[in-house]
């Protein structure tokens, strides 16, 4: 049912825009994304993750400035030799970044994803790793978690860890 991911997708978005207050952004709509080697790749991993007891899964923005960019990862995900291109290495950790808060995603393009995330051991931080790997021993960096546990920024570096499922069109 279309309609029940689009109210997912919205409600994700309304929740935390209402957080920090978002002024003059709007949730126009909200495309299904279904790429089955992308969620057979995911599946695989969360699987994996679950049998090490870290399979918990999130739901996480990313934005990026152009429609290409976006298109790209719908095809084919995240690939790893784009980090950095688009911005600089990495603040806190080499890999692709998402928020549990549109707010900030916002801040990288216009472009919005929602996509589910793996992120297994979590490595907190609120020191700048520019550069760095994700710290070994974790899968990937949460910065500046707040007191729900939320992350202003999610560092990943392993594609299989991500899935996009949503376009979000915001006006």
């Amino acid at each position: 049912n279309l309609d029940m991911h689009y109210r997912a997708a919205e409600s994700q978005f309304l929740r935390f825009c209402n957080v920090h207050n978002i002024q003059g952004r709007k949730l126009e709509f909200v495309e299904l994304v279904v790429n089955p080697s992308l969620v057979t790749s995911f599946e695989k991993e969360k699987k994996a993750f679950c049998a090490q007891k870290k399979g918990e899964e999130i739901l996480a923005f990313h934005a990026t400035g152009t429609k290409e960019n976006l298109e790209c990862i719908l095809r084919t995900n995240f690939d790893v030799r784009q980090i950095g291109c688009a911005t600089d290495a990495g603040l806190y950790g080499r890999g692709f970044y998402f928020s549990e808060f549109p707010l900030v995603s916002l801040g990288y393009g216009s472009h919005m994803l929602l996509c589910k995330l793996l992120p297994g051991r979590t490595f907190d931080t609120v020191e700048t790793m520019i550069d760095q790997p994700i710290k070994a021993g974790y899968d990937s960096h949460r910065v500046s978690k707040d007191v729900q546990g939320y992350g202003q920024e999610l560092v990943i570096d392993k594609p299989h860890q991500i899935l996009p499922c949503y376009v979000l069109h915001i006006i």
